[in-house]
């Protein structure tokens, strides 16, 4: 996931599996490309469709927003946890 968070703090989309973190950040076809989890063949597809359309990857950046700090989480996490455990 923190790979995830580097590269979209860079404008940078991203392929990666549609399996756990990743899959919850990028959306597939949006700002970035999901390969079936443990399927190379799948990731192969992926590649070969970036590096043979050449439009794809400006797309892809025109969707990339930047991640919330972790400073900023915190914050709200510390406030949901007092609001429970009160």
């Amino acid at each position: 996931m923190k790979k995830t968070v580097d590269a979209f703090a860079a404008g940078l989309p991203i392929i990666g599996s549609n399996y756990a973190g990743i899959a919850e950040r990028v959306k597939d076809g949006v700002n970035g490309l999901l390969f079936e989890w443990r399927n190379s063949r799948d990731l192969q597809m992926k590649l070969y469709t970036i590096v043979n359309d050449t439009t794809l990857l400006d797309k892809l950046k025109i969707n990339v927003t930047t991640c919330r700090s972790f400073a900023s989480m915190s914050k709200d996490f510390t406030s949901l946890y007092r609001k429970i455990s009160s």
